[in-house]
């Protein structure tokens, strides 16, 4: 293994070297296991690409009517990345004409992310999960687990920042602005409360963060007052 600069990325990016030198030989290697020179020195692009074609593709050699619904470009370039990290030449391109230099860095690497973020953009790859709606599964797991956390002033304090977060519709980092003074009660339904959101983002005016209404939910996972009332009580 050549010299690591720098530990906490090795740490990182070693699981990506070891599956892909596990593949490639056929045999499972530990976490641990210190690739030689030798050894790294051996890789070749067409080893990356069957490897991160099976990744994506689920088939090492994808035709041009495959779909890359196994994975995603960016997590190609994590690959690449990751790998090149260990690479005894990773700053000299790849040279075809000597089979030398860092093969993360080859003309085959980048077709195959220019074809599989074509794909993406056709809406023919595997969806992105970076941005999505919250599921209420999702929710409903993080108020339990919250709830179950043994400090009892963090898991009041969190699981009603979550609960107010979630029915005011708004980011976290705003929900965590709310003060005492931003609730009121509501005079025309006695069983709500006003509340008023201190939004950070595209809000220029306070008479563009008008009152909102709070219900009160039968599900306690769900119910802003109950989450309000307890994390008053403690």
């Amino acid at each position: 293994m050549p010299p690591i600069r720098d530990p906490a990325l090795a740490k990182r990016y070693k699981p990506s070297l070891v599956a892909f030198m596990s593949h490639r030989d056929g045999q499972e290697y530990d976490k641990n296991y210190e690739f030689t020179l030798q050894e790294l020195a051996e890789i070749t692009p067409t080893e990356l690409t069957r490897w991160m074609c099976l990744k994506v593709y689920g088939k090492e050699e994808p035709g041009p009517d495959d779909n890359p619904i196994e994975g995603r470009s960016n997590s190609i370039l994590y690959w690449k990345k990751a790998i090149s990290f260990f690479m005894p030449n990773r700053q000299t391109a790849w040279n075809v004409l000597t089979n030398s230099g860092n093969p993360t860095k080859s003309s085959e690497i980048n077709d195959l992310i220019k074809t599989v973020k074509k794909k993406e953009v056709r809406r023919q790859g595997k969806a992105s999960s970076a941005r999505r709606p919250l599921e209420e599964s999702e929710f409903e797991q993080s108020i339990e687990l919250i709830e179950k956390h043994r400090d009892v002033k963090k898991r009041y304090f969190v699981s009603a920042v979550a609960r107010f977060q979630y029915n005011m519709i708004g980011r976290v980092d705003d929900a965590c602005k709310c003060k005492l003074e931003d609730l009121k009660p509501n005079p025309q339904h006695p069983c709500t409360l006003l509340a008023t959101m201190c939004w950070s983002k595209n809000v220029l005016d306070e008479r563009d963060a008008p009152d909102q209404i709070l219900l009160g939910a039968m599900d306690p996972r769900y119910c802003v007052l109950l989450g309000l009332l307890l994390f008053g009580w403690n």
